[in-house]
């Protein structure tokens, strides 16, 4: 069975290229969302969500900094997971590339590709039906 469905300009199930809003020249591309990509996706940052739920309660301060040290690692844990390209960034004179991206990529970046990967996680409320 051959059947292919579009969405706009772009196939169901393409990744997703995107141009940088705060980096001119750069682009990336993040992986599709599937359903098993979300199981394990969910799988890997689970015990991370879990222990950052518990510190954020916390009123130590080395809860605070736990807390904040599994966000870290969840951001990181998602990059590695859903970057599989990325072009146009050089620091130093050195082209970062997709998995250097959480130690080589400047902040703003960062944030533009992780906030693209989370709306890849987010499920629609059509998909939430099925």
């Amino acid at each position: 069975m051959n059947s292919s469905w579009h969405s706009g300009s772009e196939a169901a199930g393409a990744d997703q290229h995107c141009q940088s809003t705060c980096c001119p020249g750069v682009s990336f591309r993040v992986k599709r969302m599937t359903l098993g990509g979300r199981i394990e996706l969910l799988e890997r940052i689970y015990p991370l969500l879990k222990e950052a739920e518990s510190m954020a309660a916390g009123a130590s301060q080395s809860d605070q900094v736990r807390n904040q040290l599994c966000t870290l690692k969840i951001q990181e844990a998602l990059l590695s997971w859903g970057v599989l390209e990325l072009r146009g960034l050089c620091v130093d004179g050195i082209q970062i590339s997709a998995a250097e991206a959480s130690n080589g990529a400047p902040e703003e970046l960062v944030q533009e590709i992780l906030g693209v990967i989370q709306r890849q996680i987010a499920l629609t409320e059509a998909e939430r039906k099925n």
